[in-house]
């Protein structure tokens, strides 16, 4: 395996999807034993009847949670599907953000697991992601090497609760759970837009500044300091 030191100069080299397609056959996660660590602290809290993996790299979580008797478990990753195969012997599909936005997830899922991912999306398409995941879960558990992303504040998701697991070098990493409020869903259900959804269209970013249904992450530092 290549030596694959600091994850912050590699996306700044290669891009985010230059760095996972050259690396898809061999990635692994630095924090996996911080991984690991939360999950098994906090799986009594989890309805892990029907488990989704997303962009579940080398299988890091599917792997704690297969140790754990939980079974039903599939992953989707759009660069290292055959790692995850490979690794857990789980099934997984090639499925990116921008399938997600675009109706591709076709399956519904008592969780929803991203772990060191969801930091890395678009911030104004953030929003969307979410409440496409909610169309398919009532829990999205997001684990994350720093507090990004806010979602909490950026899109009124309701925050169930948080971990955290300290690295050897003191650096917290973060566990959280949501769900989605009751007024974030009737706000949702409430839009006129149908799919195939034009997320990124005019009318779509208008109607989330006039209802403050997003706010970037300058506009949440200026308004609160975290």
């Amino acid at each position: 395996m290549k030596n694959i030191q600091s994850m912050r100069k590699n996306y700044e080299e290669k891009g985010v999807e230059g760095f996972y397609k050259e690396n898809s056959d061999e990635y692994s996660n630095l924090y996996e034993s911080q991984i690991k660590e939360l999950l098994v602290k906090n799986i009594s809290k989890f309805d892990c009847n029907c488990v989704l993996d997303l962009c579940c790299g080398g299988g890091e979580v599917t792997k704690v949670l297969l140790e754990n008797s939980i079974n039903n478990i599939s992953g989707a990753d759009p660069y290292t599907y055959e790692l995850y195969t490979k690794n857990t012997g789980k099934k997984c599909i090639s499925i990116s953000f921008k399938d997600i936005l675009n109706g591709k997830l076709d399956k519904n899922y008592t969780m929803i697991i991203c772990s060191f991912a969801l930091h890395l999306a678009n911030e104004k398409d953030l929003f969307m992601i979410i409440n496409e995941l909610f169309r398919h879960t009532k829990l999205i558990i997001i684990i994350s090497p720093h507090k990004r992303p806010f979602l909490d504040r950026i899109t009124k998701t309701k925050l169930m609760f948080s971990d955290y697991s300290l690295t050897s070098k003191g650096k917290k990493v973060y566990l959280r759970a949501y769900s989605q409020s009751n007024w974030m869903a009737r706000k949702f259900r409430s839009m006129v837009f149908r799919k195939p959804y034009h997320w990124g269209n005019e009318r779509y970013q208008k109607y989330l500044k006039e209802n403050k249904l997003f706010r970037s992450s300058k506009e949440l530092e200026n308004s609160q300091s975290d």
